[in-house]
């Protein structure tokens, strides 16, 4: 999942989509599994062992999804002020782990069966499996895809970008298996297996990235600061903000900025002005945690944030 994926204002965390997602997750990689593996043994396919690994990786990924899932979703305590939403990049990160074994393994087999050129048996048996799986993962993924879009999951995000890719994989290994069938070249059984080695060492670097930017604080994405800035100077007795400071554990942003207002106004105004505008974010970012240090308009705060200038959001804000 990016950053920047929409969160439905709707959503409540504690109604536990992201678990279901999970458990049904858990279930389809299982299925495909036992599939996967019973296709490989009537077929010997290299290609249908290499979509069988990368499932039983997704069994052990998604066991770790609902352990992430279900540590997330622990509200904040005493020594976990922030909540326990990086949980969820830390199960990203074992499951790039799995993903690269799974890709070793694959590329081992392809390289032992090029080697060997032994035959394809009962391709319409593989073809028929993998043309099962596919429409079994595509129900997943439309659901997950709905989990994402109201929760903002990373964990259900990093399971539906691996499934989405399955996609593409069986697709593959349907039209290999025809051709195999149909032209009698053995080759293209291992050749297929090196796609798939290669699909996977792709996906592991998406949830690096993925679990990076959590685990070390990236900003929200441009347009949600630019979102920010816009709701705050939109109050009318706002007169800017500087130091603003974002970023995201599993389902829930912070935000974080220093909000200038008129110098002369009371405390108790002050204050509820800085309710109003905190409000107003939250309603924005649905999700967000949001804390403001309000100060009086013009003073020379050597905190001044001039990240903020380097920004696209900064300079997109400055040019209106």
């Amino acid at each position: 999942m990016t950053q920047s994926d929409h969160v439905d204002p709707g959503y409540d965390a504690a109604h536990g989509l992201p678990l279901r997602a999970a458990l049904i997750s858990l279930s389809l990689a299982a299925v495909l599994t036992g599939l996967k593996l019973a296709g490989a043994i009537v077929t010997g396919s290299v290609a249908l062992l290499s979509t069988l690994l990368d499932s039983v990786a997704d069994v052990a990924a998604v066991l770790l999804t609902l352990v992430a899932v279900a540590i997330a979703r622990r509200p904040a305590d005493h020594e976990h002020r922030f909540g326990h939403g990086k949980a969820e990049g830390l199960s990203a990160l074992g499951q790039m782990a799995f993903i690269l074994l799974s890709a070793g393994a694959v590329l081992a087999s392809a390289v032992d069966r090029m080697a060997s050129n032994r035959p394809v048996r009962e391709t319409e048996v593989g073809v028929a499996v993998m043309a099962v799986s596919a429409v079994l993962t595509v129900g997943v993924v439309l659901y997950q895809q709905r989990v994402v879009r109201r929760t903002g999951s990373q964990a259900i995000a990093a399971a539906r970008a691996n499934f989405t890719g399955d996609l593409a994989v069986s697709a593959g290994i349907i039209a290999t298996l025809v051709l195999v069938d149909a032209t009698g070249e053995t080759w293209l059984d291992p050749s297929m297996a090196f796609v798939v080695a290669a699909y996977l060492v792709r996906n592991a670097w998406v949830l690096w990235n993925g679990a990076a930017d959590v685990l070390l604080d990236r900003e929200l994405p441009d347009e949600e600061r630019e979102r920010i800035h816009q709701v705050v100077l939109r109050h009318p007795e706002t007169h800017g903000i500087h130091d603003v400071r974002t970023r995201t554990t599993g389902m829930t942003r912070f935000v974080e900025l220093h909000l200038e207002l008129e110098g002369g106004l009371t405390l108790e105004r002050a204050h509820e002005v800085v309710s109003e505008v905190e409000a107003e974010i939250a309603a924005a970012l649905p999700g967000a945690e949001v804390l403001i240090h309000p100060e009086p308009a013009g003073i020379d705060d050597e905190r001044l944030d001039h990240r903020i200038e380097d920004s696209v959001a900064w300079r997109r804000l400055r040019r209106r």
